[in-house]
């Protein structure tokens, strides 16, 4: 997709100060119940998580369910398994568009992330905040459904459904659904020495939209204006945008440990060996008094060392 112009609330006839990301109080996957927790909380769910695989034609059909982002259910037609998944997220750009463009893509990672390439279905789960005007309201949905509607139907798929509710904030997201053979998908309990692990994106997304938010509270961006220009974070911003497909809810983080939590091995990651956005590691550099992570704070929780090699600044500082 190509670089789009920045988007401009008089364009909509809406107020100049208009900000979708004013419509939560968390950013992105804030709204994410931190993994621990959630696996505490999903205990009555998961007493048949780990029953055993079945077989068709001497066939294994593999099954994986609670505790993953995505569920494999062998159906009961053989030879076949259901792959779905469900995720949404809060505003994290103002443009509405793109905001609905990433909370597909957001859907369909989880897919991916299983080498699933084709999505038969998807619905979209849409909260409109009671905040908004009605003026808001009509001039900014439309935008974030089509936004929806043209990354599913780039991504080969349609939306033919869903559930649209009243809601304190902004919620977007939905439900990507596909149908395949054994073949068509990949388990996430093969991992070995030697394997590569594949980004989609380089890092630093998390980073670039709320450094962005920050050009509007000068509390924030005194801390980092030193090091980092408006120009810089603007290009960032921009090209987070861009990036739109994230690795997965919480991060390369949590997508390892969830991996390592299904295969019951360790893994340590090395940070300097990461793809970054070049115009954000000015950003990331200002912080000071030793390392902290760039992402929200339940990623403290998580059971996998990871090394940061730079002085990151702390989105909850």
């Amino acid at each position: 997709m190509s670089t789009r112009e920045s988007f401009n609330p008089e364009s909509y006839e809406l107020d100049k100060s208009f900000r979708l990301t004013r419509f939560t109080e968390l950013k992105g996957t804030g709204c994410k119940v931190p993994q621990d927790v959630l696996q505490k909380l999903l205990e009555s769910l998961q007493e048949n998580h780990f029953q055993e695989d079945e077989q068709f034609l001497g066939a294994v059909m593999p099954r994986l369910g609670i505790g993953m982002d995505t569920c494999v259910i062998p159906l009961r037609h053989g030879g076949l398994s259901l792959v779905q998944t469900t995720d949404y997220i809060y505003p994290i750009v103002d443009d509405p568009y793109m905001m609905g463009r990433i909370a597909c893509a957001n859907v369909l990672s989880d897919l991916y992330a299983m080498g699933v390439t084709e999505c038969d279905n998807m619905l979209m789960l849409l909260g409109i905040s009671n905040k908004m005007t009605d003026r808001e309201r009509d001039k900014v949905m439309p935008l974030i459904i089509q936004g929806f509607k043209d990354a599913a139907e780039e991504a080969g798929t349609s939306v033919t459904g869903g559930q649209t509710v009243l809601n304190p904030w902004i919620v977007l997201g939905g439900v990507a659904t596909t149908v395949c053979q054994p073949n068509e998908f990949i388990m996430p309990d093969n991992a070995v020495p030697g394997d590569v692990l594949v980004l989609t994106k380089p890092l630093g997304t998390q980073v670039a939209v709320a450094v962005h938010q920050w050009l509007d509270i000068p509390e924030k961006w005194n801390k980092i204006k030193l090091v980092v220009t408006q120009e810089d974070v603007e290009l960032a911003y921009q090209e987070a945008m861009m990036n739109m497909a994230r690795l997965n809810r919480t991060g390369l983080q949590d997508q390892q440990c969830s991996t390592i939590w299904y295969e019951k091995q360790s893994l340590a990651l090395e940070a300097q060996r990461y793809p970054s956005h070049t115009p954000l590691r000015d950003c990331c550099q200002g912080g000071g008094g030793g390392p902290s992570y760039c992402s929200e704070s339940h990623v403290h929780s998580l059971h996998c060392k990871v090394f940061l090699s730079q002085r990151l600044v702390s989105l909850n500082s």
